[in-house]
């Protein structure tokens, strides 16, 4: 009984032999199969009793979300410019304790709260016009999806000679 317990999640405290409750005596082990039972059983006319002391045993636990920043730049025809520019992620990231025989979590808050990814210039390419010079800097939090931006460069029209 005790076994199946243990694979619950409780954890193991002591084992008391409480038969004489005015004195009660733990017996020694630091898990429930190293307990040395000694041999007590001396009156066949009193039941002997333990006490075994569990508690929930417990874990610690995290939990992240990423939120990623990618600026694809293509041409008009969808063909790549340059490679795409990857900003550096950021992380969420909160920890807490689950208790092992209820499976419940308490949660630490969120850290960081927020976040942002900074303004991105884009590339100057010869001859040609992005949509957008500049990929405007983004506040974040843990509810933001992953960002992506497309950048597309347009030709400049070369001047007609007459």
């Amino acid at each position: 009984m005790v076994k199946q317990l243990i694979d619950q999640g409780y954890k193991f405290v002591k084992v008391v032999n409480d038969t004489d409750a005015k004195a009660p005596v733990a017996l020694s082990g630091n898990d429930y199969a190293s307990v040395q039972y000694p041999n007590f059983d001396n009156d066949d006319q009193m039941d002997q009793s333990f006490v075994v002391h569990l508690v929930h045993g417990s874990k610690n636990v995290t939990d992240t979300k990423v939120v990623h920043e990618t600026i694809h730049y293509r041409y008009a025809d969808g063909t790549p410019v340059t490679n795409d520019y990857q900003a550096t992620p950021v992380e969420f990231k909160r920890t807490g304790i689950e208790d092992l025989v209820t499976q419940n979590i308490n949660w630490n808050p969120w850290e960081p709260a927020d976040g942002s990814f900074v303004a991105v210039e884009s590339p100057k390419i010869a001859d040609y016009t992005a949509d957008k010079m500049v990929v405007d800097g983004q506040s974040i939090n843990l509810d933001s999806d992953d960002i992506v931006v497309a950048v597309t460069y347009v030709a400049v029209p070369k001047p007609t000679t007459t």
